[in-house]
Order: C-alpha cells, then sequence, then structure tokens
C-alpha cells in the first residue's frame, strides 16, 4: 500500500513530502496532491506549494489556483490540513494532527464547484422558501435536513418504535437510507427508496421528528448522510444546526429569525393550505414547545454560528428575503 507523508515546510521556501520512502524538496502543488485527497492510502495531505520569498498567503492560494485559506477555527498549519473521517472511515490524521477537536475538518476547495451554503432557524422563519428559491437561483442542490429527520420519524411511527426508545431510534436511523433531492422548488424525500414526500408534513411527524431529532445517534446518522451530499459544494442547506455542527466551515451561514406569532401565523396558512384542521392558537404552542425543545436539547441545540449573518424576516417579503441572500451568496464567489 502506497502511504503519503507531508508535513509542514521547515521554511519559506521548501516544503517536503516523503512518498514510496523518496524525498522531494521544491513544493508540491495542491493539484498534485488533492486527486489523493480521499484515498484509502492518504494518511495527511498538503494542499499549497512552499511560499516563496516575501510571498503573502493569499498570494500563495492565487498561485495555487485556490481562492481563499482553510477557515478552520482551530487554526490548522496553512501548509497542511488533515480531514477527520466521516463515521465509518478510517481516522486518516496522524497522532499529532494539528486539529484533533474538530469533528470534520475539510480542506480548502476550489469555489467553482459552488458554495456550501447553511440556513439555520426556528420554525417557519422562512429558511426552506428562501433556501429552495436560492437553490434555485444559483442552480444548486436544496436539502432540506429537517425532511431527512422526520423521514426517520415516519419509519419510527411506521415500525412502531417508542419515541423515547433512544436506542432503538439511533438504531433505525443508521439502518434507513434517506435521501432528498430534486427541483429545488418541489423536492422529494425518499426513505429506502420510496417516495415518502406527502407523508412528512402533518402534525403528528411534527411532534414525532422534534423528538427523534433530540435523540444524538439519530442526529449522527443524518449528519453524516449530509456532510457526504454537500462536502463538495454547490448547495443549500437549512436546518436548525447546518452552520454550528453539520458545516462548520460553511462559505456562507445565515441564521433567520421572526416573531414567533408571526411564524405562527405563516405555519396556520401553510396547515390550512393542506386541509388542516389545526387552530392558530394551537400552532402558536406548538411553535413555542418546539422552539424550546430545540434551544435546549443536548445535542446541536438550535442557535446561530458566531460568524452567521442574522436576518429577521418578520416583515420581509419573500422576495426580498431571497434577493438579500443571494446578494451574500454572490458576494462570497
Amino acid at each position: 500500500m502506497q502511504r503519503l507523508f507531508v508535513r509542514a515546510a521547515e521554511s519559506d521556501t521548501e516544503t517536503q513530502a516523503v512518498t514510496r520512502g523518496r524525498k522531494v524538496s521544491g513544493g508540491y502543488r495542491s493539484t498534485e496532491i488533492l486527486p489523493l485527497l480521499f484515498g484509502t492510502s492518504v494518511r495527511s495531505i498538503a494542499v499549497a506549494p512552499a511560499r516563496g520569498a516575501g510571498e503573502s498567503y493569499p498570494e500563495l492560494e492565487r498561485r495555487a489556483g485556490r481562492t481563499r485559506r482553510h477557515p478552520c477555527s482551530h487554526q490548522c498549519s496553512p501548509t497542511i490540513y488533515q480531514p477527520g473521517p466521516l463515521p465509518g472511515q478510517v481516522d486518516r490524521r496522524l497522532p499529532d494532527a494539528p486539529c484533533p477537536d474538530r469533528p470534520l475538518c475539510y480542506p480548502p476547495r476550489d469555489l467553482r464547484s459552488g458554495l456550501i451554503i447553511a440556513i439555520d432557524g426556528p420554525t417557519a422563519a422562512g429558511k426552506s422558501t428562501a433556501g429552495k428559491a436560492l437553490a434555485a437561483r444559483l442552480g444548486y442542490t436544496y436539502i432540506d435536513s429537517g425532511a431527512m429527520y422526520r423521514a426517520v420519524a415516519l419509519a419510527a411511527v411506521e415500525r412502531s418504535i417508542a419515541l423515547d426508545d433512544a436506542e432503538a431510534l439511533t438504531e433505525l436511523a443508521g439502518n434507513v437510507e434517506v435521501r432528498v433531492g430534486g427541483d429545488p422548488h418541489a423536492p422529494i424525500t425518499t426513505l429506502d427508496g420510496r417516495d415518502v414526500t406527502s407523508l412528512l408534513r402533518t402534525s403528528q411527524i411534527d411532534a414525532a421528528a422534534s423528538k427523534v431529532s433530540a435523540v444524538p445517534g439519530v442526529r449522527a446518522a443524518m449528519v453524516a448522510q449530509q456532510q457526504a451530499v454537500g462536502r463538495d459544494g454547490g448547495v443549500v442547506m437549512d436546518g436548525r444546526d447546518i452552520g454550528t455542527h453539520v458545516f462548520p466551515n460553511a462559505d456562507l451561514k445565515v441564521f433567520l429569525q421572526a416573531d414567533s406569532r408571526e411564524r405562527a401565523r405563516r405555519r396556520f396558512e401553510e396547515n390550512q393550505a393542506r386541509g388542516s384542521g389545526v387552530t392558530l392558537d394551537a400552532t402558536f404552542e406548538a411553535i413555542e414547545d418546539r422552539d424550546l425543545r430545540d434551544k435546549s436539547r443536548d445535542a446541536a441545540p438550535l442557535r446561530a454560528a458566531g460568524d452567521a449573518v442574522v436576518i429577521d424576516t418578520t416583515s420581509m417579503s419573500r422576495e426580498d428575503l431571497v434577493d438579500r441572500l443571494l446578494e451574500l451568496a454572490l458576494s462570497r464567489l
């Protein structure tokens, strides 16, 4: 098995690599090494050439064909990035990896493949409506993470699994395959290959999904699927922990919020359109209860990321919100 070890440069003008026992000096360009990024033989990957005398890191990145530095909050070395494993994958980091506490530390991407856009917020703040429209405008994939938890909740209800049985729910989430895709304006959710889109927006599944999503094992299983879908960019993903937990290094993080009464009105109108008989007062109480559970849960509670753009949508029109999100996205390219 080929083994490739790359470490940070000992000087500003030299990067050393050892491959098949052979030392190479003078600096590897990222394009020569990145194709090996997810190969099973790679344990540590260099992603930038050696820095020339007096050359800043932005200049280095332009020379390497990159557009930005690695955004890791743990301050990884600028000449070496070591991605952590997804669940079920081999940990390729060296014992002294510079980012040992980060659950998934991505290498820099070529932003021409598209941004990772995370939209978080509470129920009925406008995440899905704006996320779908933004994805359509950009030509990106739209992922409704909430639909994935609803699908797991549906599976639990159909199989008569108690919603307070964390062990059984964790096993269930690890064994089902949930996929979200299709037209951003009309996304389809499948559960083990079965289209369940029309079954997910009921009051019963609403309540079940809130409980299921609070189980750490369920979140871990869904987060792994979400990361696998969005890791290469060109994706708009909405939820409650996308910018804080699923993609903490997202290119754009947005947190939407709105007055709870306004959010209740929006959800009430949606329910009426579906033929639901739930009253406005009951909808308001359900939203308040959901907010409390989401903010107080132990696993990835609802909160705005420190570097998120916070937008209050209480009095914003859909068009104004989408235009604002599009402006933010284009500013990141």
